[in-house]
Parts: C-alpha cells; sequence; structure tokens
C-alpha cells in the first residue's frame, strides 16, 4: 500500500425527506415507509488515517463515547468482516450537521466511514456488499452510499435512485427540540394492514409544483405535542410560500425559496430565537 493511500478525507452531506410517507407496521417490528431523500450540502467532515488502534475523535462533545458512535460500529462492522486485513485507523470527525435533526448525519457518518474504510484499506467491496453492511447499522444508512436523490422504501432498504433537481435556495431550521422517534412511530399507530389513502409517486421528469410533493406524516403527531414546532412550522410556510417541511422524524425543518431577499429575512428572524440555521442554493 503507497503512501498516498494511508490518508482519506470525504464529506458525509445531510439530507432532507421531500416526502416521508410511514406505511403499515412489519412484522419485525420495523415500519414501511414511502421517502424521496435528498442529498443537501451540508457535511460532516470526516479524515481517516491509517494506525495501529482503532481511535475516533470529535471537535465536538456529542454526549456519547467513542464507542457507541456509529462511526465506530461501521468501524467494528468492517473488523469482524476483514480480521486479517489490521483494519485499526485513526478516524477525525468534524460534526458540522446538528444531530437529533432529523437530517441523517450520523447515518451519512456511517456510511462515508464505510465507503473511506473501503478505499483506504483495498477491500474492494461492491456497492451491494456495502449495502448490506449498512442495513445492519440503520435504516437511513444505505442511501447516504448514493450520493444521489432517492424514493426509498420498505425500512430503508429498496433505493432507486432517480434525476431529480430542486432549483431553489434552501433554508435549514433545527430548535435543538429532542423528538422521542419511537414515540412518534407508536403514537402514529399504524397497524399491519395500513395503508394510505394515495402513495405518493414521482417521476424522473416531474415537474410538478414542489408544494404537492411536501408531506410528512411525523408533523401531526409532532405539533400535537410540540407546540413551539407548529409555530416553527406557520412562520416558514408564511416566509416561503407553503414551501416548508419538517425533515424526518424532527426536529429540524427545511423552506424552498425562489426569492433570495425572503430567504435571508427568513434566516434573520430564526438566528434571532438562536435557532440553528443554514442556506444554500441547491
Amino acid at each position: 500500500m503507497n503512501h498516498n493511500t494511508k490518508i482519506r478525507k470525504k464529506n458525509a452531506n445531510a439530507k432532507i425527506n421531500i416526502y416521508l410517507q410511514i406505511l403499515n407496521k412489519r412484522l419485525d417490528g420495523f415500519h414501511n415507509l414511502n421517502s424521496l431523500f435528498y442529498p443537501i450540502p451540508l457535511c460532516d467532515e470526516i479524515k481517516i488515517t491509517i494506525s495501529d488502534k482503532l481511535e475516533l475523535c470529535c471537535n465536538k462533545d456529542l454526549g456519547i463515547t467513542p464507542e457507541e458512535n456509529i462511526i465506530y460500529k461501521a468501524t467494528e462492522k468492517l473488523q469482524k468482516c476483514f480480521p486479517n486485513k489490521n483494519i485499526y485507523p485513526k478516524i477525525e470527525l468534524i460534526k458540522n450537521i446538528p444531530s437529533g435533526a432529523g437530517l441523517g448525519g450520523g447515518s451519512s457518518d456511517a456510511a462515508t466511514t464505510l465507503k473511506l474504510l473501503n478505499e483506504i484499506y483495498e477491500l474492494h467491496l461492491s456497492l451491494t456488499q456495502l449495502k448490506e453492511i449498512a442495513e445492519q447499522l440503520g435504516s437511513d444508512v444505505p442511501f447516504f452510499l448514493y450520493d444521489k436523490p432517492a424514493v426509498v422504501t420498505g425500512r430503508g432498504e429498496n433505493i432507486l435512485p432517480i434525476d431529480f433537481h430542486i432549483n431553489y435556495f434552501l433554508l435549514i431550521v433545527f430548535p435543538n427540540i429532542h423528538i422521542n422517534t419511537g414515540k412518534a412511530y407508536q403514537l402514529l399507530n399504524r397497524k399491519s394492514d395500513y395503508t394510505p389513502t394515495k402513495i405518493i409517486q414521482i417521476s424522473k421528469s416531474d415537474t410538478t409544483d414542489i408544494r404537492n410533493l411536501l408531506q410528512n406524516d411525523f408533523e401531526e403527531f409532532v405539533f400535537k405535542n410540540y407546540p413551539e414546532m407548529n409555530e416553527i412550522k406557520t412562520k416558514l410556510v408564511e416566509f416561503s410560500d407553503k414551501r416548508a417541511l419538517m425533515s424526518g422524524s424532527g426536529s429540524s425543518f427545511f423552506a424552498f425559496f425562489d426569492d433570495e431577499k425572503k430567504l435571508e429575512n427568513a434566516k434573520i428572524y430564526f438566528d434571532k430565537l438562536n435557532y440553528f440555521t443554514f442556506i444554500c442554493k441547491l
């Protein structure tokens, strides 16, 4: 292995759910879902160096031990798959994606780690093989192996990448409210025979108004239990001409703008509330 292969860096991007339908409860206890995942350029940064012991350090205190971090668990999975490869990296994480925000930060970190380790240790795992490992780490992890918009179904393992581009300015707002995802699923009370009145579908050439796609089944539960979240959504809808939605199970929201001035005004408003905000052009 030459010297140039001993260090690898990669960005781990966040995602938003353009739509998120929670379908029936499965026999394995998980729920089937129907969602359009869309990667956004809010990223964590991961740097891996070949070392002689597994080590993970982060620029922020995440409130967990390194061993509890999904990056560490992803590395351990590969160590078990390749006991003779001496997979002992030093992993440095610069955390920019807020945790517990419904933006997939941890899942993206895990997928990015798998890809980096596959490269640096020359494991020659195919995308299909990486996906099998990713599925063991979390329902959202497989999506982040693809780096493009995708329709995600099943518990998250069925991924159909699509050519779909959003031509808006994006605002992310995160109020740092912890939403209990397990409780959210529980209170949705989906049965095994549940079917929605309409399954949202999107074609590769879809040119529909983005507002017609925005749906998140978790919003009803979250707004009933967290009034502040309802207030954020109401304000974002007002700022963005109804192009706003909660991402995942919360507690972040995203909004699309075609007017940069309105985008700036909305960011200023939420910055004054000391919420995390992020803006970009998609």
